[in-house]
């Protein structure tokens, strides 16, 4: 079954011929047993053939089938009088005139014009002229519209008398114009201008007397009836005349439950963006209700606004600080003037019940508000005075453009086109509300998109895409204001980079008929009243029916989001993924007492010319840092360390809070490399996002940062076996010292008690294994630098062996050319016994001091290549009572050349610490990704 089938705003032929007046009687009178249902039992249940939570509004009420009646009686009505009209006024003549253009062609308009204003009546009486058939049908269009905005005028009238205690004459519904005048003098406080209460072409009309009888009686049946009943009155059966076709009318979008959802959007989400609040009721009943000036513009207007209106009609008790009051762009013949006169008759209908609902006096509402929505009409920045009355200039609160339909070719640049086209005519506080099917964020339109982004910034963005049997709603809405300059999000920094965040709603789900919408519509509502944007970084959630809703922030950098919802299964914006991921995290304040570090001036103490720090109880310090534009950046350090950080690092892009574990069992070690993971990254880029740039933001931001929950549980009891807790305790000077092939062996003995471990305790485990993968990538890393200091190195097979051969080692003295032997003390002293052994990097002239071991005095200074003097070092440590004499004149050593050979083999270490230090990685990550991840 389709979705338009379970719309419930629209009969089905069906549903007309059922609801007949012949019908109605036989309808009563029909008994269960004489209708057959198949389901298990073979027994009618009406709950196997009811959407949920309908209300029966397919169904008419006997009063709204006696209007649909009189509506019927009365077009015949105006047919005729719209014969005569030929002899009438030529303004009137001529304003139908200009309705009639839009609906014929250039060249058949061009036919019209030269027969003149009388050209109209002139074909009508000629059957064999070719335009006669095309204008016998405008005829019956434009004259059955002309009944229906005469309806809506009489619903509009009944309930206005209705809300002032008059009883509406036949004189006054005759003389309508008259009995409004009364209550809203021109002139005066009270008056406003409005398109559907001044001439326009469908005014003319005037019932005739012999249907007199029928406007009395049937004008009070309009208090009985709601606008969904109403819409289906003028809808069915005569769907040509108002062209309600499947082209230009949808019946998802035109569902009170999508129309719900609109309302939230355009009046809430503005306000919870600004941090204003968001609660749709108010406890103020005497305070004003102002008009939020709408425009819509676009693709299936006539459903957006029907559910707009639907909405605001089934929640009128609650008390409303706005309302919105909507213009119509619509400038072909299937809707223009009649739809806009529509709709205004509608928002008066609407403002009296409001009136009605909410304790207001309805004639100072309503001309309150369509005041205001004439003010707003008037250009800004312009004071009253100087005002021109002849200025078209309109600057809206709120612009719906719907642009589901795009063209085949250069889509892209027609959305973006129209929104800045849209833009020249919204408030500087207002919003743009766009739907569309085309993605916004595409990498080969970058350049485009970041020159977009310099004038219109990007507020928000709804994600339906993953939403299936949503019908004609578009997979995204953009949520879009004017860019304000360098207040904004939107700024340039110092590297001229655009950067931004824009707060993302994912709904995902089937809708296996649309009442189901409510569900969204209804969650959407919630969190907006109920959470703020400052404290909220992330939030998911299991609705109902197996749909799924995700609120995060995305990050912009040049016209690139880079934390977008993505099918792919390990980016955390995920559905599944997401959704494990807030199981099985904790905020980063459960673990930790965080808070921001204080200006230093305002912290210290001046105590004999010196600064001293009064607030040093906290043993860690956080990081936050903006300076790249791609990512931020989150660090873990030591407090004792953070001036000097400080100063590198400045406070213009970097913000400091320190960190009290609250929990003894989390490893800063492991903590740093969640930081530094492709999720944790990606968390932290979600979380702590450009907006909020001030120091109680941030700290807000940090609070809430989710890390995994294992990082603070100790799990099952540890138990490692003794050559694996060796393993993990392995020292620089024992890691060195290994050949390749006894690391390989190593490594490979303890891998899978090591994985049983992260199994069974992953939170000490991966303490320890992180520690020793960061040993491991150090020693690695000096190894390809050449900047091994340890003399263990020496014990290390591939250097021992190549510089053991004695015979290619050399005295030091006399002829060593690659050694210069320093004496600095007096002979007398060379028979003492070697003491401390100090290497001295001296830039290009690294050397070793000897001292003597009773006065500990330098004896010796031996220069020569660092790596000599290393080896040189590790001898005397093993070979201790040595002499001065003895191991200056006995003492051999390789050469230069000797040394680098044999460093250069020793790199061999470094490949296989390399090979090492990325399985250990990887066996880190699945750690991470199996922990948050677990069902």
């Amino acid at each position: 079954m389709s979705l338009k089938s379970h719309h419930l705003s629209f009969l089905t032929d069906l549903d007309e011929k059922l609801c007949s007046e012949d019908n109605i009687e036989q309808i009563m009178n029909l008994q269960p047993e004489g209708l057959i249902f198949e389901n298990e039992n073979n027994a009618f249940s009406p709950l196997d053939h009811l959407i949920n939570n309908w209300r029966g509004e397919s169904i008419l009420s006997a009063n709204a089938l006696i209007i649909k009646k009189a509506l019927g009686d009365l077009w015949a009505d105006a047919i005729d009088q719209f014969n005569s009209l030929e002899y009438k006024n030529p303004k009137t003549k001529l304003s139908i005139l200009h309705e009639l253009k839009p609906y014929i062609s250039e060249e058949e308009s061009q036919q019209i014009s030269e027969i003149g204003i009388n050209a109209i009546w002139t074909i009508l009486k000629d059957s064999s002229h070719p335009l006669f058939n095309k204008i016998d049908d405008f005829k019956n269009i434009f004259t059955y519209r002309t009944v229906v905005i005469y309806f809506f005028k009489l619903r509009f009238l009944a309930h206005l008398a209705d809300q002032i205690g008059t009883k509406l004459t036949l004189d006054n519904i005759l003389n309508s114009s008259s009995f409004i005048q009364q209550c809203f003098p021109a002139g005066s406080s009270l008056y406003f201008s409005s398109i559907s209460l001044q001439n326009h072409p469908y005014i003319w009309f005037s019932p005739s007397k012999y249907f007199t009888q029928t406007i009395r009686d049937v004008t009070p049946l309009f208090l009985t009836i709601n606008l969904t009943e109403l819409t289906k009155i003028i809808t069915f059966s005569q769907s040509k005349y108002l062209n309600f076709s499947e082209k230009n009318y949808s019946h998802a979008l035109s569902h009170k439950e999508f129309g719900f959802f609109l309302n939230t959007l355009l009046i809430y989400l503005p306000k919870w963006l600004r941090g204003k609040g968001t609660s749709p009721v108010t406890t103020n009943s005497k305070k004003p209700i102002n008009a939020l000036k709408t425009r819509f513009t676009g693709d299936y207007l006539k459903a957006i606004t029907l559910a707009h209106s639907l909405d605001q009609e089934e929640h009128i008790s609650q008390q409303w600080s706005e309302v919105i009051t909507a213009d119509i762009n619509e400038e072909q013949f299937a809707s223009a003037k009649f739809f806009k006169i529509c709709h205004e008759f509608q928002n008066l209908t609407l403002l009296t019940k409001v009136a009605e609902k909410q304790k207001h006096d309805v004639i100072p509402l309503i001309a309150h508000i369509m005041q205001d929505k004439s003010r707003a009409a008037l250009p800004q920045h312009q004071g009253t005075l100087f005002c021109d009355a002849q200025n078209n200039d309109v600057f809206y609160k709120r612009i719906v453009l719907n642009l589901t339909s795009l063209p085949t070719t250069n889509s892209y640049y027609h959305l973006l086109k129209s929104v800045q086209d849209e833009a020249h005519i919204l408030n500087d506080q207002g919003f743009i509300f766009v739907l569309t099917n085309q993605k916004l964020f595409v990498p080969s339109q970058v350049d485009r998109l970041k020159t977009f982004f310099k004038k219109i910034k990007l507020e928000a963005m709804c994600d339906f895409s993953e939403l299936k049997g949503r019908g004609e709603i578009a997979k995204y809405i953009y949520i879009f204001s004017k860019n304000r300059g360098a207040s904004d999000d939107y700024t340039l920094n110092s590297q001229k980079h655009l950067k931004g965040n824009c707060p993302t709603f994912n709904f995902t789900g089937e809708l296996l008929h649309f009442a189901q919408f409510e569900i969204i519509s209804k969650t959407f509502s919630s969190f907006l009243e109920h959470k703020d944007i400052n404290q909220t970084p992330v939030l998911v959630q299991k609705l109902p029916q197996n749909f799924h809703f995700q609120y995060f922030q995305d990050a912009i950098i040049d016209g690139r989001i880079l934390s977008a919802g993505s099918t792919n299964s390990v980016n955390v914006t995920h559905p599944s993924f997401f959704d494990k991921i807030i199981k099985n995290g904790i905020p980063l304040k459960d673990a930790f007492q965080i808070e921001l570090i204080a200006d230093e001036h305002k912290r210290s103490d001046h105590f004999l010319g010196f600064q001293l720090d009064v607030d040093r109880n906290y043993p860690y310090a956080i990081i936050v840092d903006y300076k790249n534009p791609q990512i931020i950046n989150l660090e873990i350090i030591s407090s004792d360390s953070l001036p000097a950080v400080k100063e590198q690092l400045g406070t213009v892009t970097s913000f400091y809070l320190k960190l009290l574990p609250l929990n003894h069992n989390i490893s800063i070690e492991t903590l740093r490399t969640y930081f530094a993971n492709e999720i944790g990254k990606q968390i932290i880029q979600l979380t702590v996002h450009e907006k909020s740039l001030t120091p109680n933001k941030i700290q807000k931001n940090i609070e809430n940062l989710l890390i995994p929950k294992f990082l603070t549980q100790i799990g099952s009891t540890y138990n490692a076996k003794v050559e694996t807790e060796k393993f993990f305790n392995l020292t620089h000077e024992t890691i060195v010292s290994l050949s390749p092939e006894n690391l390989r062996t190593l490594y490979d003995s303890n891998e899978k008690h090591i994985i049983s471990l992260l199994e069974k305790s992953p939170n000490v485990t991966l303490g320890k294994l992180t520690e020793l993968n960061q040993t491991l990538k150090k020693i690695k890393i000096q190894i390809s630098e050449n900047d091994i200091n340890q003399t263990s190195i020496f014990f290390n097979p591939l250097i021992i062996n190549d510089i053991s051969n004695k015979s290619l080692l050399t005295p030091l003295l006399p002829d060593n050319h690659e050694v210069y032997v320093e004496f600095i003390s007096s002979a007398s002293n060379h028979h003492q016994v070697i003491g401390e052994v100090n290497f001295i990097k001296n830039n290009n002239d690294p050397f070793l001091v000897l001292n003597d071991n009773n006065t500990g005095n330098p004896i010796v200074n031996i220069h020569s290549d660092s790596k000599l003097l290393l080896f040189l070092q590790f001898f005397l440590e093993h070979n201790t009572n040595l002499t001065f004499s003895l191991f200056i004149h006995q003492m051999r050593v390789p050469s230069i050349e000797q040394l680098n050979n044999a460093f250069q083999n020793f790199k061999q270490v470094g490949y296989q610490l390399n090979i090492i230090t990325l399985e250990l990685d990887k066996l880190i990550k699945s750690t991470f990704f199996t922990q948050l991840t677990k069902e």
